[in-house]
């Protein structure tokens, strides 16, 4: 049995012991973990939620999309990620219980400067602290930089793969001579080294150009710029703290964000609308 087919198994018992409950699926176990903190700051605390909604992980993005094909009832909320506007509103489109959070991921709520400010500063931040937060501010620009980056080069793989990278030639029934050229030349277009870096520069343009504060919740790689910059310069202020127990630290303190309340209220408001 597939990974797919455990998950989704799991998620089918999971939903039947709480048949007056609706499903949310999310992509993983740190999606669950994010929820339940911010559920337990008002006003989401006396909402209500959990008496209607059977929060799961399902295993990733892909696997929430496959579930909610298979079951209309079940809604699903998966990162924004890299993915264009064009792109979230075609899968709305076809999938009307699917919604996106508001920010590139989870951990972009992890890397809100002006929060750790906050959070730190209300707890008498001391120098090393204090230089932390600024060695995060300086490595914003980088972190803008490799989104866009990312955002140029990230889809190319489900291009290529939409494309029949690598078993369309690979197979043991060989194509002929001028089939196997046309596929070369399909792939070929696809990674056209200066179409691509084109790409990345209008979209380092259009990164450098936003406000920090919303370059920070919709276009820096959030889970990156948590392990390879934000995690580490806190962890070394804070003599050495487990990088899951910062996040819970941070997660407990931080005020509950707006959009996040927001996005749950509507789902509370979805679930008594008639």
């Amino acid at each position: 049995m597939s990974g797919f087919d455990d998950a989704y198994r799991a998620m089918r018992e999971e939903a039947a012991a709480a048949r007056n409950k609706r499903v949310l699926l999310v992509e993983g176990r740190g999606d669950v973990d994010f929820l339940t903190y911010m559920l337990d700051k008002q006003p989401l605390r006396s909402a209500g939620f959990y008496s209607r909604f059977a929060i799961g992980a399902a295993g990733g993005k892909d696997n929430v999309l496959r579930m909610l094909e298979r079951e209309p009832e079940w809604l699903g909320l998966v990162d924004r990620d890299a993915w264009s506007a064009r792109t979230r509103d075609a899968y709305e489109g076809k999938l009307r219980n699917l919604y996106f959070l508001p920010r590139y991921c989870i951990e972009n709520y992890l890397i809100d400067v002006n929060i750790l400010e906050e959070i730190f500063g209300s707890r008498g931040c001391g120098q090393e602290l204090s230089q932390a937060l600024r060695t995060i501010r300086a490595q914003i620009p980088g972190a803008v930089r490799h989104g866009s980056l990312w955002r140029a080069v990230q889809p190319l793989y489900d291009e290529l793969m939409g494309l029949g990278f690598n078993g369309a030639l690979l197979r043991f029934d060989v194509p002929s001579d001028s089939e196997i050229f046309e596929v070369l030349k399909s792939w070929d277009r696809l990674l056209d080294a200066r179409r691509i870096y084109a790409d990345y520069r209008a979209f380092e343009e259009k990164g450098s150009a936003m406000p920090v504060d919303e370059a920070l919740r919709v276009w820096i790689h959030g889970k990156v710029f948590w392990r390879k910059s934000v995690a580490p310069a806190l962890q070394e202020a804070l003599g050495g703290m487990g990088e899951e127990r910062l996040q819970r630290m941070i997660y407990r303190a931080m005020p509950l964000p707006t959009d996040v309340e927001l996005l749950l209220k509507g789902l509370l408001a979805l679930e008594k609308s008639p």
